[in-house]
């Protein structure tokens, strides 16, 4: 089995891409730190990674809402290589902004529309256990 590969998105006001490389590594793949601007010039490739991490962070000051910025960016252009990413089934994870920026994408099941919330909003969520492992918690590979 080939080394799974992790791109973590570094960029405007983005953290935590230090530890969240280095868990990548912890746990046996092999992580690169890659800033959004390598990634949309095309220096770097998405589909030569098998997961994709948004860090946290205050992307673009966060000042106009909660990964707004950050979605529009990517989704005007790199958006059909994300959806393509998506489509074949490789992992994404959202930290943070990272989160809120895949909101605004669409790319989460159930939410349909961009979700604008005001600065500093907190609210529970109530979280549930799967009836089957998600692919997060199975060694199913994903290099094939």
């Amino acid at each position: 089995m080939s080394t799974v590969k992790a791109l973590i998105l570094t960029g405007f006001g983005l953290n935590c891409d230090t530890e969240t490389a280095l868990a990548f590594e912890m746990a046996g793949a092999q992580s690169r730190r890659v800033h959004i601007n390598t990634l949309i010039s095309g220096e770097e490739r998405l589909v030569d990674y098998h997961i994709l991490a948004l860090g946290g962070g205050f992307s673009w000051g966060d000042d106009h809402g909660a990964g707004v910025i950050q979605a529009l960016k990517l989704k005007h252009t790199i958006g059909k290589d994300l959806l393509d990413f998506v489509a074949a089934g490789k992992l994404v994870i959202g930290i943070c902004n990272g989160f809120q920026a895949l909101v605004n994408l669409g790319l989460l099941p159930g939410l349909d529309a961009p979700v604008y919330l005001p600065r500093d909003w907190m609210w529970w969520i109530i979280l549930s256990a799967m009836a089957r492992a998600s692919l997060w918690q199975t060694r199913r590979s994903l290099t094939g």
